[in-house]
């Protein structure tokens, strides 16, 4: 499939619009029999699920991940009513949650306003880390959702970023967003790699600079979204799981929004070479 490309959104409207003529044609019948054709024109950012900007623009691409404490009241007593449920829906799903040691954290996400989103990890030692997201509604009939990551080392189902129970819990609850506004795609996301346990990283500030940090993000790639000529979506994007260590996402949308596939590989740090300037020698031309 060819597929246009483009890392600002200026660049995607303008290939969108060049792919599609910039209008769309129809058939309309004119005054005495004869027919025509009447050119309508498309707004191109129309053609694809997603808002092409951020609101406001540059400032909410990316999720915090903020700790208790720094939770906002209404969403403190969002998550204590919901309480019970994650307990429950956590040990259906094999995970000892009535143990100590268990802790959490809320993602904070521009494209997911009508839920909260958690992070929950027990870490008891190396090998043995166990952890899993929930997606809470605010309010409504909407079911909360569980998404398992790690249990005690090891995958519950497939690798989570690949697992089909994942995304069928991440389009169902984006779709309740989407009924209230458009989402921009790359909140979207890097939401759902933070529902997964890893951080999106955006820009070199972003980047931990221990250990190979910043020879890791110098082969990291730009977040770029792809169109396809069938109307499929392809995000890429870079997480940075820990200190130095780098992945790139690359996750398939429908021409619906929906995610139906997603691929994560380790990005390898290139080799760096410190010169020692005192064994450089001048010359002469």
């Amino acid at each position: 499939m060819n597929c246009v490309k483009t890392f600002t959104t200026l660049g995607l409207i303008a290939a969108i619009a060049t792919a599609v003529g910039g209008a769309a044609q129809a058939k309309e019948q004119k005054p005495g029999g004869h027919s025509g054709t009447a050119t309508h024109a498309v707004d191109p950012a129309s053609l694809i699920p997603f808002a092409l900007e951020a609101t406001p623009a540059g400032g909410e691409e990316k999720v915090e991940f903020r700790s208790v404490q720094d939770m906002t009241p209404e969403d403190r007593q969002t998550i204590s009513e919901a309480w019970t449920e994650i307990k429950n829906k956590a040990t259906g799903e094999g995970f000892d949650f009535g143990r100590q040691g268990w802790t959490y954290e809320q993602i904070v996400s521009p494209a997911f306003r009508e839920h909260v989103l958690l992070l929950f990890l027990r870490d008891d030692s190396p090998g043995d880390r166990s952890e899993f997201s929930a997606i809470v509604p605010r309010k409504g009939q909407e079911r909360l959702r569980l998404i398992p990551i790690l249990r005690r080392g090891y995958f519950p189902y497939s690798a989570p970023q690949e697992n089909p129970v994942a995304m069928a819990a991440f389009n169902r609850s984006l779709a309740s967003e989407r009924a209230h506004e458009k989402p921009y795609w790359l909140s979207v996301s890097v939401s759902y790699a933070a529902l997964n346990g890893a951080q999106a990283i955006l820009s070199s500030a972003e980047a931990d600079h221990g250990g190979n940090g910043p020879a890791g993000w110098l082969a990291a790639p730009s977040p770029s979204l792809h169109i396809e000529d069938d109307g499929e979506a392809v995000a890429r994007f870079a997480t940075e799981k820990a200190p130095g260590r780098f992945s790139e996402w690359e996750l398939t949308f429908d021409k619906n929004g929906n995610l139906i596939k997603a691929v994560t590989s380790p990005i390898k740090a290139p080799e760096l070479k410190v010169v020692n300037s005192a064994k450089l020698k001048s010359r002469r031309y």
